[in-house]
């Protein structure tokens, strides 16, 4: 980055996504990389846009929706292809 990141902190902003706002103070128990659906020329892609973190409370999910980022929260694990990162 152009700039220095130390001493950066986390901000939750309520009521900034509407569906989102239960994850809001959850501590993080987990991050998965997840594969999501995309098709070129006919063509399924193997491609790993999907973000999920795992929190107290159910899971957020941060995904690909073509020119910006997609969220949404889920109570139950999300099905799919997912990979742990921590």
């Amino acid at each position: 980055m152009p700039f220095s990141i130390e001493g950066s902190t986390i901000r939750w902003v309520s009521h900034g996504i509407e569906r989102i706002n239960a994850a809001i103070g959850s501590p993080i128990r987990s991050v998965m990389l997840g594969q999501g659906e995309m098709s070129i020329g006919g063509r399924e892609v193997e491609i790993w846009t999907r973000l999920l973190i795992q929190l107290d409370n159910g899971w957020l999910e941060i995904f690909n929706a073509l020119d910006e980022n997609g969220y949404d929260f889920h109570i139950e694990k999300p099905p799919g292809n997912l990979i742990p990162c921590f």
